[in-house]
């Protein structure tokens, strides 16, 4: 396992003084290895400290900014040497260097110090939409035993201000004591924000001298940061300061950094003014051809972003403010592929083309908590869309959502704060809605005939919203056998011996209508005999079958990418000679978050059983676990329910 360092976010630093002390021989029972093996017993590693010290100065009217960052781990098991690999990030917007990296081996004592001395620079890719450029400084740690320490300094320069600065109190293992500072000018109006934590938990003091100012961040005793199935970002949960420069004042002058989001407003704007200036023939012929026929400006919008989802590929790979800066429309056109912000470039052209206005609009996925007023700061965004309006209406055009049709915004900007830029200094920032579950369904209606203990019957699927859009990336481009395979898997009724005895399907690529699937299918020993009776179990699916939170373990939310419906209806048609001695109960459980519904009925020969499952949040916080809990229960109580048939006498 590799530990990670990404831009300041978890790094701490420890500074020269602590080369020092290496060197002169520092003594291993400085801190009490036992007691704190004990404290951390089921850890292998721990931090003693991590720090990160940063420095604002103004040197010729611009600002300068270093961070001092150092981090020392203590060794506690064997399996500790998962953490010998160490990655420091950094991209076009900051820099790193003066690496000091030893390891610490207790030896009669004290400790031996042993140098890293093989750095070696990779490119790499990180998860994202919106820019990415990274790079990394990587080492391994040598002599990596129980008892030992890594210990790391560096500097880091960050050349973008509104890049700095955010510090993470936890880390991938426990830490002992962290601590964040920065000292800056007075001159410079610095705001900042706690999240995650208050100040009783991270200590916040403040000191001045004559020119300077100096805020500082403490905690102690930080629990390693929780990782856990279907959890949001970490950004809603572990404790963390975020800090920014509003302005400065240099020779008289007072320079606007992010001064609120009319400040982070005029930067983005500054990236997207000057593009898409010289006419393009061939795109406005592509424009006239799409637009020829069709009445409205609806129309014509609909038929510009589906040909960009259609015709242009989705490639997230930037560098420096070209992750920020759209590419050319004309560019995007002739290579048939871009990233998120070259979509929204070439979706604004196509419409002004077309003499509709939209605009270029940055917005941050649902892995971002942040609003404008809080972080009004790129920090808050990692997306770009368009955005057009229409009778106060704001449709969110994402050309990174294949498949999508107008009105239905990509489900990873749900609810977020969109950035809507219209000039230098007109902006509006308007919250995405969230879509409702009644968009998001499928019904999945079967009737059911018996065959000894086989079960045998014909399907039908509508599928509409999200879910649609997740079935059309799984079976569009494949072939005939492989979408046949995936149905089965989708389908899967009663047990493992489920097959699909034939299927087709019809609106898979039409945005504007429900996918449809019909088939037919068999589970054989599906039934259960016993003498004169059967029992067959109606509940053939069994979505959230054993969804339960260990509430005793979990201590993070649980997000759902989207609300939706799922609707089933079996009808099981009794076989000749026999009737039906038990139904089970009608059960529910509402909850305006969660619940689902069963119902049995019978008419004349055929059992009716109707089965709705809903969930109505996007996000489970831990007040909810219990009432979730006591759902799925409910729901796996229902489930084991059978009817029971039995025979007539002859």
């Amino acid at each position: 396992m590799e530990s990670r360092v990404r831009q300041s976010k978890y790094s701490g630093i420890f500074a020269g003084l602590l080369c020092f002390t290496v060197c002169c021989g520092l003594k291993a029972q400085e801190y009490d290895y036992e007691q704190l093996k004990k404290k951390y017993g089921d850890e292998n590693a721990v931090f003693l400290k991590r720090e990160d010290h940063a420095t604002v100065k103004i040197s010729d009217g611009e600002l300068k900014i270093f961070s001092d960052q150092s981090e020392d781990m203590l060794m506690l098991s064997e399996k500790a040497n998962i953490y010998g690999e160490k990655a420091i990030y950094y991209s076009y917007f900051n820099d790193i260097s003066d690496i000091e990296a030893n390891t610490l081996v207790p030896q009669k004592g004290k400790f031996k110090s042993v140098k890293v001395r093989n750095i070696v620079e990779k490119n790499d890719i990180s998860e994202g939409n919106f820019y990415d450029d990274s790079k990394s400084k990587n080492f391994v740690y040598s002599d990596i035993q129980p008892g030992a320490r890594t210990v790391l300094s560096y500097r880091e320069e960050t050349k973008e201000p509104r890049f700095f600065g955010s510090f993470y109190f936890s880390s991938y293992v426990p830490t002992a004591q962290a601590e964040f500072s920065v000292t800056f000018p007075k001159e410079v109006t610095l705001s900042y924000k706690l999240f995650g934590a208050d100040e009783k938990t991270v200590h916040f003091t403040q000191t001045e001298n004559r020119n300077t100012i100096t805020y500082t961040w403490k905690a102690t005793d930080v629990r390693k940061y929780q990782l856990e199935e279907e959890s949001p970002n970490i950004r809603y949960y572990e404790p963390h300061i975020i800090v920014r420069i509003d302005k400065y004042t240099s020779d008289g002058k007072t320079k606007n950094i992010l001064a609120g989001p009319e400040g982070l407003n005029s930067w983005y704007y500054s990236m997207v003014k000057d593009i898409n200036k010289v006419p393009n023939t061939a795109l406005a012929h592509v424009v006239d051809s799409l637009t020829a026929n069709q009445k409205t400006d609806m129309d014509k919008v609909k038929q510009i972003f589906y040909w960009v989802q259609d015709n242009i590929n989705y490639v997230a790979f930037e560098n420096g403010l070209g992750g920020f800066v759209p590419r050319e429309a004309s560019a995007i056109c002739d290579k048939r592929y871009g990233d998120c912000k070259d979509m929204a470039s070439i979706i604004v052209y196509m419409l002004g083309l077309a003499h509709i206005q939209a605009y270029h609009t940055m917005i941050g996925t649902r892995d971002i908590p942040y609003s404008y007023a809080d972080v009004p700061m790129p920090l808050s965004c990692n997306h770009m869309i368009a955005t057009y309006i229409a009778d106060g209406k704001y449709y969110f055009l994402d050309g990174t959502g294949k498949y999508a049709p107008v009105g239905l915004h990509t489900s990873m900007i749900q609810g977020k704060e969109a950035l809507i830029s219209k000039s230098e200094t007109t902006f509006e920032i308007v919250k995405v809605p969230e879509i409702p579950a009644s968009t998001n369904q499928i019904l999945d209606s079967v009737e059911v005939v018996l065959k000894d203990k086989e079960v045998r019957g014909t399907g039908y699927v509508q599928a509409t919203g999200y879910l649609k859009i997740g079935l059309t990336h799984n079976m569009q481009n494949k072939t005939a056998d492989e979408n046949a395979k995936f149905l089965k898997r989708y389908l899967l009724k009663g047990n493992n011996r489920f097959q699909i005895d034939s299927s087709s399907y019809d609106n898979l690529t039409d945005r504007e209508k429900p996918l449809h699937v019909h088939y037919a299918f068999n589970v054989a020993d599906y039934v259960t005999r016993n003498g004169d009776e059967a029992y067959v179990n109606m509940n053939m699916d069994k979505t959230l079958q054993n969804e339960l939170i260990d509430t005793d373990k979990r201590k993070t939310e649980r997000m759902f990418n989207y609300k939706y419906i799922q609707r089933y209806t079996t009808t099981l048609q009794v076989p000749d000679g026999y009737t039906s001695t038990y139904l089970p109960e009608n059960t529910s459980c509402s909850d305006p978050r969660f619940g689902f519904e069963i119902t049995y009925r019978q008419v004349k020969n055929k059992i009716y059983q109707s089965k709705t499952i809903t969930i109505n949040t996007l996000m489970l916080e831990p007040g909810d676990f219990a009432a979730w809990d006591k759902m799925i229960k409910q729901l796996n109580k229902a489930y084991n329910e059978s009817i029971i048939l039995k025979k007539l006498p002859n």
